[in-house]
């Protein structure tokens, strides 16, 4: 007689069908179908869909859902002896490139989740399933990655055939667990809590609990043998005596290490809600509840994409639950919980600390905040600068009017009044007015494309040309310099009379200066606005330190040489200066720090199939600058699928304030030595 199945089996298999079948599977209602069901409720799924459609699901699952999440729904529909032998295999195997620079658990770290708590019948079982799909013996792939004896009697202490009765020497075993902590005799504590079952050490170790209040098994073991023994062997002991003493805390405590920190072991995570999936689930949700204060499926919402271990909700009949709008670690405005770890002015006026230490709480906050800004209003900064570019035209076409006055101006007092230190002003604002042709000519030509000529754009026109007139402007200093020597060499002791008219055309200039000073320094975020504010600050400076020359001049005639002098001298320091940094910047000097650590943590978020940011850099191309980022992707993600994240990044990327270019690499690994690195 054929069974009869379910009508909520046949719903779930061909909703489950339908979203394995689109180009890119619908993720989203698988997990809200297999993440609802109980054990059985798969198992029958499983059964049924073979049956249906001649594949086997947990295998299509694997291969159609790529990463973390395809084991974890594969795994889901399996027997669970079939997947547990499927991790016993995996484990040590995920070696491979791609995985080795995420949060991974070594092979040991996966055969105590799944062996260690196991009676004698179901290890057993385990290793009849385990020969006969991979025709090998459990034992023997065990031991073939233990390094030492000492492990290797662990593991083989484990599979011995043991009796789970209840302790009648409680105490005695406490004692020589005691004397073995006191000894820190490593192979004895291993070999002893490997001979006991689950159940019995667990009475042990809470009987020694009880017993030695002050020094508790796992503190002795942190405090004392972790400073003499490491590794392996250490991680081996805590496992067994944790797992031993509170089940359910214990793998709590695994789920939170796998999410913490950047990033999640998503191998973990998957692996230990399979495992523990079921009635001990509830247990391990009070347990984290208890020491977390937040739930477990808060947790994981906030790590993971879409992992969902709440198999809480009642089996749903005849309709396909609606994918829940839950927070997306990817999407969120926070992923990484950044906005919690600000410190309000209070807190931070509260620390009893030196200046420079509430100055960096200060910094931090201002970077969390950078770093929170929501994309949109990153990429409505390239909208604004499109705006102020009409402000920034009048600063620079402003200039070049009132330059062009004040050279006039300059001209007649200096000429009328024969004063070497209004020629040296007079110069200066000459340069001005060609400083002003120069910047006006550099703009126009960077925004006039010329794709086949000058492919990667002309913006640094302007940086070239801040460098050509930072060398007029030297050039001019030193004649000034020259013809102001010549005159003290010389001895002309007959001193400049300046007109009350040329003092007029001087005061002009001073307030015209003025006006445009403070003009541009309200648009000095942009380099040609700022370089024009500059210039109109030192003008002030020097056209009043040249009259006041001048006008003294008629008491001591040296004074007008010398004022002169020192005015070139404080042009060409001032545009050495500029030239300076401006040549680093055509020549491609590194982004700021702050800068950098945006862009990681924009890469870094920016999907949740990148596994890792590989690379990242970004250095200036005259003002703007050119980003390089390596991403890293599991090796066997889809051409079409990494094309369109890479793209996404590399969009997102070059919305930000002044990146001219974004170049994003998808990597499957980070042991190569960097790329475009030539050794000179």
């Amino acid at each position: 007689m054929t069974p009869v199945i379910p009508p909520d089996v046949i719903f779930d298999v061909q909703n489950i069908h339908a979203a394995l079948e689109y180009a890119v599977p619908d993720e989203n209602a698988l997990v809200n179908i297999i993440g609802r069901r109980e054990y059985a409720q798969l198992v029958a799924i499983a059964r049924h869909y073979k049956a249906t459609y001649a594949e086997d699901l947990p295998t299509k699952l694997d291969k159609r859902i790529l990463g973390s999440l395809g084991s974890l729904l594969a795994s889901a529909c399996q027997h669970k002896v079939l997947a547990q032998s499927q991790y016993l295999h995996r484990a040590g195997k995920s070696s491979r490139k791609y995985e080795a620079m995420r949060k991974k658990d070594t092979a040991l770290e996966v055969f105590c989740e799944v062996l260690i708590g196991k009676t004698t019948e179901e290890l057993k079982e385990l290793q009849e399933a385990f020969t006969a799909v991979y025709q090998a013996n459990l034992i023997d792939h065990i031991l073939s990655f233990c390094e030492d004896d000492i492990t290797k009697v662990f593991f083989t202490n484990i599979f011995q055939e043991k009796v789970d009765t209840p302790l009648e020497n409680v105490e005695a075993l406490v004692e020589k667990l005691h004397q073995l902590l006191g000894a820190q005799d490593m192979a004895s504590l291993l070999s002893y809590v490997s001979s006991l079952t689950t159940s019995q050490l667990g009475s042990v170790v809470r009987t020694y609990n009880s017993t030695y209040q002050d020094a508790h098994v796992v503190t002795t073991i942190e405090k004392t043998i972790a400073h003499k023994h490491k590794g392996d062997q250490l991680n081996l002991l805590l496992f067994a005596v944790m797992q031993a003493a509170d089940p359910a805390r214990h793998v709590a405590m695994l789920l939170e290490e796998s999410m913490e920190g950047m990033g999640t072991n998503e191998d973990q995570l998957s692996r230990l809600v399979i495992l523990n999936r079921g009635k001990f689930m509830d247990k391990v949700k009070e347990a984290y509840h208890l020491d977390y204060s937040r739930t477990l499926a808060d947790r994981v919402r906030q790590s993971q994409h879409s992992l969902s271990i709440d198999t809480s909700a009642p089996y749903k009949a005849g309709a396909l639950p609606s994918p829940e709008q839950s927070p997306d670690f990817y999407e969120s405005s926070d992923p990484m919980s950044l906005g919690s770890k600000r410190m309000s002015e209070e807190q931070i006026e509260a620390i009893k600390s030196s200046k420079q230490v509430k100055e960096f709480y200060r910094e931090q906050n201002e970077l969390i905040s950078d770093l929170l800004d929501p994309p949109e209003k990153r990429q409505g900064a390239a909208e604004r600068e499109e705006r102020n570019q009409v402000k920034l035209k009048i600063a620079i076409y402003g200039s070049v009017g009132v330059n062009i006055m004040l050279f006039v101006l300059q001209l007649y007092a200096a000429i009328s009044s024969k004063s070497l230190s209004l020629f040296a002003t007079m110069a200066d604002s000459f340069m001005d007015l060609l400083s002003g042709v120069i910047l006006m000519y550099a703009a126009r030509a960077s925004t006039k494309s010329n794709w086949f000529k000058y492919p990667s754009g002309k913006s640094r026109m302007e940086t070239a040309g801040t460098i050509v007139f930072a060398s007029l402007m030297a050039t001019v200093s030193l004649q000034l310099i020259i013809e102001s020597v010549r005159a003290l060499v010389g001895g002309d002791d007959k001193p400049p009379m300046p007109s009350a008219l040329a003092i007029a055309f001087v005061g002009i200039a001073l307030a015209s200066k003025l006006c445009l000073y403070i003009y541009c320094k309200a648009l000095s975020q942009y380099n040609s606005a700022d370089i024009l504010a500059k210039d109109h600050r030192n003008d002030l400076f020097v056209n009043g330190f040249g009259l006041f020359a001048s006008l003294l001049s008629r008491f001591c005639w040296w004074l007008d040489p010398v004022g002169a002098i020192v005015v070139a001298l404080i042009i060409l320091r001032s545009w050495v200066w500029t030239a300076y940094e401006q040549v680093q910047l055509i020549v491609g000097k590194t982004a700021d720090p702050a800068f950098l650590k945006k862009l990681t943590y924009i890469a870094l978020t920016h999907h949740r199939k990148i596994l890792q940011v590989d690379t990242c850099m970004a250095y200036h191309a005259g003002n703007n600058l050119f980003v390089e980022v390596d991403v890293v992707m599991a090796p066997d993600t889809p051409l079409i699928e990494s094309h369109d994240i890479s793209e996404g990044l590399q969009m997102k990327l070059e919305a930000l304030p002044n990146v001219e270019r974004a170049f994003v690499h998808v990597d499957y690994e980070t042991s190569h030595a960097p790329e475009h690195r030539k050794s000179k």
